[in-house]
């Protein structure tokens, strides 16, 4: 858990060796026989509210690196919200 500017009170909750359903469409539509596994850690992230006030919904972040530790797991939802500002800053 951690105190933000823009968000207020962010928590982050990880899975390690989680993996996604993949389907035979899109990136995978050519592909002949089973389908891989591709582990990853699944963060949830969860924040008290958005900067234009709206309601917040939990988001989850997907990652394929495995053994993640918690330094780690708060890099990644960090930058995720950092690249969320960068986004909504233009507008075009």
């Amino acid at each position: 858990m951690q105190v933000t500017d823009r968000y207020g009170t962010a928590q982050a909750m990880a899975w390690d060796r989680i993996h996604p359903r993949l389907t035979t469409r899109s990136a995978w539509i050519d592909h002949d026989g089973e389908l891989p596994i591709i582990e990853g850690t699944l963060i949830r992230l969860t924040v008290d509210h958005l900067p234009g006030g709206g309601a917040p919904l939990p988001v989850r972040l997907w990652s394929s690196k495995t053994g993640m530790i918690t330094g780690e797991v708060n890099l990644w939802w960090q930058a995720f919200l950092r690249r969320l500002d960068l986004e909504h800053t233009f507008v075009s």
